[in-house]
């Protein structure tokens, strides 16, 4: 029974990261540009997770914070006709509260 966890647990572990979603978690939008939202939520993240590094092609930003345990917590920010649409796709309950906490900050 014990070897069978050993072997289990890293299946297991894999199957988390695997089933990151699909879909948002969380859709807000700003009258802000994608670059002057980005540039708000980017010392916010980094300092609940400091690893959190931001990427940007052309009009879309992602920010990506390391998670330990399952998919990492990731943010888009799309430029829309009136400024921009940002998309959470978070995981746990408590970093996934203050993540989202800090995105509606720089609304």
């Amino acid at each position: 029974m014990k070897t069978s966890l050993i072997y289990l647990l890293p299946i297991l572990a894999m199957a988390g990261c695997a089933s990151a979603p699909n879909s948002p978690s969380v859709t807000l939008t700003t009258s802000k540009s994608p670059g002057e939202y980005a540039q708000c939520i980017l010392p916010k993240w980094q300092a609940e997770r400091p690893g959190t590094q931001m990427t940007q092609h052309r009009e879309l930003y992602t920010l990506t914070a390391p998670s330990g345990i399952a998919a990492d917590q990731i943010l888009e920010v799309h430029k829309t006709s009136t400024g921009s649409q940002v998309a959470l796709y978070l995981r746990g309950a408590v970093l996934r509260t203050r993540l989202e906490k800090h995105a509606r900050s720089c609304l």
